[in-house]
Formats: structure tokens, sequence, C-alpha cells
């Protein structure tokens, strides 16, 4: 059950992040506005769960980076 779970929040941080990184290109050159905006928030939304993603790859955090992390989540609303 554990690995499962594991494999779930890779999975949502690595999907979030690879479509903010596609609407931030922008392919298609439609509402270029609205894509940053929409690409911005999907990777700030991301970064919810980017401790989780380093605690299971065993990367150490320090302690400036998860302040730097929670200071950019400020930014996501809901």
């Amino acid at each position: 059950m554990e690995n499962l779970q594991k494999f779930v929040i890779s999975l949502i941080y690595g999907s979030l992040t690879l479509l903010s990184f596609i609407v931030l290109i922008n392919p298609i050159n439609v509402n270029k506005k609205a894509n940053i905006f929409f690409g911005m928030f999907l990777f700030f939304w991301s970064g919810y769960w980017l401790s989780n993603v380093l605690a299971i790859c065993q990367v150490p955090v320090n302690e400036s980076f998860a302040i730097t992390v929670n200071c950019l989540l400020i930014f996501t609303p809901g």
C-alpha cells in the first residue's frame, strides 16, 4: 500500500510539472497570457508534492529550500 501511495504522489508531481512546461511553451500559440498564468499556476501547484517526492527519492532538504518552496506556494490560490 505504501508503494502505491509513493507511485501516485510521484505520478501527480511529474504530470503537473510536465503539463506546466507544455502549457508554458505554448505549442499552438493561442491565448499566450492565459497559458502563462495557467502554466505558472500548475508549476506552483506541483510544489505541494515536491517535499514528498524528494523524501521518496531520499534527497536531504535543508530548511532554506523548504522555506523558499513554501513562500512560492503563497502564489497558488486555493
